[in-house]
């Protein structure tokens, strides 16, 4: 439809495809992009869990090594991706004593792990970990400094507004394009082709006939 082919155009990364790269293949084996893979209720957090995972939104999860493998030598990739393997992703989760710590400084409802404002199938775990594990988010700058170097955290912490306070050392801040977010975009491309959907399924007999794929 068109709301997909615009997503397509504002977002050429978005654009997905392979061949099978064997016989018989099942491309259940693929999971697909980061960022198809994970929905955000509350949409105040799209612009922070943008900043936190960079360009692993745009990394393909697949369920092992040798699936990748076989879309990087035979799946004809048009374009150069970085795959995800689930039975080999490691991850550095923040400890939920470190989080509580976090809410203890600047309040419960102020800090969370940007694992925990987004939704996902359990099957896509760990790369969920691996993107979104090690980082929390907090509403303003000045809760985001005080979390982000006080002794009882040290962790990344990443603002609404996308400012990052690292207490590595790094510190990233100033005027965002808020008009252009792909994970916004992406919530509504979806809702309009579950609409789609949903009146496809009502003019079916057969529900699974009229199920569309995601992108």
């Amino acid at each position: 439809g068109r709301a997909v082919s615009e997503l397509y155009s504002k977002y050429p990364h978005l654009q997905f495809e392979y061949q099978d790269p064997e016989r018989n293949f099942d491309r259940r084996r693929v999971k697909g992009l980061v960022a198809e893979l994970f929905t955000v209720p509350d949409a105040a957090y799209c612009t922070a869990l943008e900043v936190a995972a960079g360009s692993r939104l745009y990394n393909v999860v697949t369920d092992n090594e040798h699936t990748s493998s076989l879309l990087i030598k035979h799946g004809q990739l048009r374009t150069r991706y970085v795959m995800i393997p689930l039975s080999k992703i490691r991850s550095n989760v923040i400890s939920d004593s470190v989080v509580a710590n976090a809410k203890q400084l600047v309040g419960e409802k102020n800090v969370h792990r940007a694992l925990d404002v987004i939704k996902f199938d359990k099957d896509v775990t760990p790369a969920m970990k691996y993107c979104f594990g090690s980082v929390l988010i907090c509403r303003t700058k000045e809760q985001a400094k005080l979390v982000a170097f006080d002794n009882s955290v040290r962790r990344k912490v990443i603002t609404l507004e996308g400012d990052v306070y690292d207490p590595s050392g790094t510190l990233t801040g100033g005027s965002r394009n808020t008009s252009k977010s792909v994970l916004k975009d992406l919530a509504v491309s979806k809702t309009a082709r579950l609409t789609l959907s949903d009146s496809k399924k009502e003019k079916s007999t057969d529900c699974d006939s009229a199920l569309i794929p995601l992108l």
